[in-house]
């Protein structure tokens, strides 16, 4: 199993948020600011799957992948009398797991559903690191270059 995929979320300000940015940057900021968090990784990997069929093919499976992962965040901030904009960007190794399941509709499509956990370092820079990559829940559609069993 080959996979790439790109996530981005972006945070703006909240007073709750304020202090934990300010230590995970090492800034101090009074005015207003925005944050962004991105993961660019590239996994590779086993699948097991086993094939059901019940009128349309029912294709349970898990995975264990070895992930390459560029992690980055930047943020914007105002000290009162500048803005800044300071970019933090983190090249590592982790690993996904996950298991999902997967209807075929037809010979070459499907609709699937799943789960994935991922763990990628980000580094800021107060030195600690944290996990960049998280939980998520896929929903999506699948196209076959093959289908049923070769005889």
């Amino acid at each position: 199993m080959l996979r790439a995929r790109y996530t981005e979320r972006d945070t703006n300000d909240e007073q709750s948020r304020s202090a934990m940015f300010q230590q995970l940057y090492n800034k101090t900021f009074t005015e207003l600011y925005d944050t962004e968090f991105f993961l660019l990784s590239t996994n590779a990997g086993i699948r097991y799957a086993h094939t059901f069929y019940f009128g349309i093919t029912v294709q349970p499976y898990i995975f264990l992948l070895a992930q390459l992962s560029q992690c980055g965040s930047n943020i914007t901030f105002s000290d009162g009398t500048h803005t800044y904009e300071d970019e933090y960007k983190t090249i590592s190794f982790g690993y996904q797991f996950g298991a999902g399941i997967d209807f075929g509709l037809s010979p070459y499509f499907g609709l699937f559903i799943e789960y994935a956990y991922g763990y990628a370092t980000l580094e800021f820079p107060n030195g600690k690191k944290y996990n960049g990559d998280g939980q998520f829940v896929y929903l999506g559609a699948a196209y076959r270059m093959s289908y049923g069993l070769i005889e």
